[in-house]
């Protein structure tokens, strides 16, 4: 008898935690930000750190970062075997 009373115990506690662990519903719509699912706070935190660096308000390389022109030249050799340097050309 109180195999059963255990037994239904842990199958309402298993409907409970499968109720409460619905998935987030997120708004994929272009027109805005998900407030309810972006992390805001740790957003301002990091753009407040770097804007108090003096090198965030510098221009950039004017080709463009070479970062990312060496990542675009990897990307154009694996998915279009296109061999190119990072210097041949400029982003706008």
């Amino acid at each position: 008898m109180g195999y059963v009373l255990v037994q239904e115990a842990l199958i309402s506690h298993n409907k409970k935690q499968a109720e409460s662990k619905k998935p987030p519903v997120v708004n994929f719509s272009a027109d805005a930000v998900d407030q309810t699912h972006f992390p805001l706070k740790i957003w301002r935190r990091i753009a407040n750190q770097l804007l108090t660096l003096q090198d965030s308000f510098r221009y950039g390389d004017p080709f463009g970062e070479i970062a990312l022109r060496e990542q675009i030249s990897s990307y154009l050799f694996q998915s279009r075997g296109v061999k190119t340097d990072a210097n041949a050309y400029s982003l706008g």
